[in-house]
This record gives C-alpha cells, sequence and structure tokens, in this order.
C-alpha cells in the first residue's frame, strides 16, 4: 500500500465513524428536532474537516 492509498483509507475509516456516530446521535435523540438538527450539523463538520485533511495530507505525500 503507498502514501495515497494509505490516506484514501484512512479518509474511508473516518467516514465510516463519523456516519456511526451521526447514527447513534440520532437513535439517541428518538426523534427530536433539535438533536436532529445538531447531529446532522457535527456530522457535516465532521465530513468537512475529513476532506480537508486528507486534501492536504494528499497534497504532502504528492510532493515525495
Amino acid at each position: 500500500m503507498n502514501d495515497r492509498e494509505i490516506i484514501q483509507a484512512a479518509y474511508a475509516t473516518a467516514l465510516e465513524q463519523l456516519f456511526a456516530d451521526y447514527l447513534s446521535a440520532l437513535a439517541g435523540g428518538a426523534g427530536d428536532a433539535a438533536a436532529d438538527a445538531t447531529a446532522l450539523a457535527n456530522f457535516r463538520k465532521g465530513v468537512a474537516l475529513a476532506r480537508r485533511a486528507r486534501g492536504q495530507a494528499l497534497a504532502v505525500v504528492g510532493q515525495s
């Protein structure tokens, strides 16, 4: 596995964890609209952060 593949795999793992956390938050909120909105906002932030980290990491290994 090369550096790029490792980064992509780590990104996929991060998304899996973000989704699991989102699903858990939805289940824990029991349909409460405010809890659902918070869960969705946190999921969106997490995805955006993971994308940013992946892009920056790929840029670094692309320079190697």
